[in-house]
């Protein structure tokens, strides 16, 4: 009986340091400098833009850190396992306004893709995300409004590898709609089938400090962001 216990106890224990280990793995930047996140012995930067953000002219910065080890992460839907964490960080005007640690996807989700890696780049004081799979691509656009970065528009374009078959989604949060383009790669463009959807923003637009993982939020039923 003692024994039980005593196994019971160390099953709690053990449950409580996975969660601690899970939950304080992503240290807390937005309080330092660029040159200091730079710096950081833990943190590599996999990824760097520079352009102007806001109308001011001025250089903003995005980074994407990567962890230099492996540590224990606990990611939506899976186990805690060990991986390499990644971070958002986005300097405007020097000062960190926004820092995600759950947006940008781990370099082993990208399917067949072994190392899967954004592209970033920032362009006429808008931020965009973009990714290349095997067999489609995701893009996210953010831009400021009332000095939050908000998601404006997004697309994707897949091509099923048997059939051909090709779907393109635009995503105009500004107009509040979402257009589907359907066709097959072996078919005149002009021939493509459009369905256009309207899509509620009960909260308004949504801001990059809002999003948690790639593909968890739910625009209209079944459709995912």
């Amino acid at each position: 009986m003692k024994k039980k216990i005593l196994l019971q106890i160390t099953f709690i224990l053990s449950g409580i340091v996975t969660y601690s280990q899970t939950n304080s793995i992503y240290p807390d930047f937005t309080k330092h400098s660029l040159n200091k996140v730079i710096k950081d012995e833990n943190w590599k930067i996999l990824i760097k833009a520079e352009g102007s953000l806001n109308k001011n002219k001025q250089k903003d910065v995005v980074l994407v850190l990567e962890s230099k080890d492996s540590l224990i992460e606990q990611r939506i839907g899976e186990r805690a396992r060990k991986n390499l964490p990644r971070i958002l960080v986005v300097f405007l005007d020097d000062k960190i306004i926004v820092q995600n640690n759950t947006f940008i996807a781990r370099g082993d989700e990208g399917g067949m893709l072994l190392n899967l890696k954004p592209e970033i780049s920032i362009d006429k004081n808008e931020l965009t995300i973009y990714y290349q799979y095997t067999r489609g691509n995701q893009s996210y656009t953010f831009n400021m409004v009332k000095n939050n970065l908000c998601l404006i528009k997004a697309q994707s374009h897949d091509v099923h590898s048997s059939s051909g078959d090709t779907e393109g989604m635009f995503y105009d949060f500004k107009k509040k709609s979402l257009t589907i383009t359907k066709g097959n790669i072996s078919s005149a463009s002009e021939k493509d089938e459009k369905e256009i959807y309207t899509i509620e923003l009960k909260n308004g637009l949504k801001k990059l400090s809002e999003f948690t993982e790639m593909y968890k939020w739910e625009v209209l039923k079944g459709r995912y962001l």
